[in-house]
């Protein structure tokens, strides 16, 4: 369904839900804060809270106070909403710089069964140039359009979104 995984009706509770949306969640959130403090982060709340009952908030506060992410946005979106975003590609433009290229994207953010646009997204784009060249970026979207420049050094002739289907979305 399109439940939140945070909030979940009793009746709901050992459904298969929870560890679906909740596998989804956990590797958008290791995307957002990377590997290592995702490592880190996950290990430390663990051991801040053993043997203590834990919520959902408990964690977004864990790691908005023990990181540089302030996670409000992120659980707001995908804990304590149902729903999913898909990002897809509007538009790409490029002008040269120098012996690079300036390229700006504008994505979109489509919503399957959620309230609001989702929040802290981390987007990976790889552009390829004609010789199989490739820069990889990565852009935080924060809302249903996001615009984004990019430098590369060679003449861009495609993008892809989400290249590795790290990111877990209503498509991939």
């Amino acid at each position: 369904g399109y439940l939140a995984i945070s909030g979940v009706p009793h009746n709901l509770t050992y459904g298969d839900h929870v560890p679906r949306k909740g596998a989804l969640v956990a590797q958008n959130l290791r995307e957002l804060l990377g590997n290592d403090a995702f490592k880190s982060l996950m290990t430390g709340f663990l051991q801040a809270h053993a043997f203590n009952a834990m919520t959902s908030l408990d964690l977004q506060d864990y790691i908005t106070n023990n990181s540089t992410i302030d996670a409000t946005d992120f659980f707001n979106s995908w804990v304590f909403h149902g729903g999913f975003p898909d990002y897809s590609i509007r538009a790409m433009s490029f002008e040269p710089n120098g012996n690079n290229y300036e390229v700006t994207l504008q994505l979109l953010q489509k919503q399957n069964h959620a309230p609001h646009a989702f929040g802290q997204t981390p987007l990976a784009l790889t552009f390829y140039g004609e010789n199989f060249e490739q820069s990889s970026h990565v852009v935080l979207a924060d809302s249903g359009f996001t615009q984004a420049t990019f430098t590369v050094p060679f003449v861009p002739v495609f993008v892809n979104l989400n290249p590795n289907n790290k990111l877990m979305c209503a498509c991939t």
